[in-house]
């Protein structure tokens, strides 16, 4: 499984967007923040199990195995990104958040903030 080795970032006159890949990732797994100078985080993570009993050739076989991931990337955002009304939402496989930006940069913050995921 592949997701969040490519970003896409693009910008307009009122915000920016970025989206990720994260295909067959439930949205629960996936997590979006914004840390102190502006630096956004987005995170996603997977785990699956697979089991298999069989005869072959008079043989008896089993397998179990277990599988996760724990992806990341951080991206710093300019200062006048509006951290208050940041949105971010998990359709088809695809993580879209988007920055509105404010007219002047704002006092820079020094904790993380989570965005609610839709």
């Amino acid at each position: 499984m592949s997701y969040f080795c490519q970003i896409d970032i693009k910008e307009n006159g009122d915000a920016f967007e970025i989206t990720a890949d994260v295909p067959g990732v439930p949205k629960e797994n996936v997590k979006v923040e914004l840390g102190p100078d502006n630096t956004l985080h987005l995170s996603a993570s997977t785990s699956k199990e697979a089991s298999q009993d069989g005869d072959r050739d008079g043989w008896k076989f089993h397998r179990e195995e277990r599988s996760s991931e724990h992806r990341s990337r951080a991206v710093r955002m300019p200062p006048w990104v509006n951290t208050a009304r940041l949105s971010a939402k998990v359709e088809d496989g695809v993580l879209r958040v988007v920055l509105p930006k404010l007219p002047e940069a704002p006092a820079v913050s020094n904790g993380r903030t989570s965005i609610p995921i839709a």
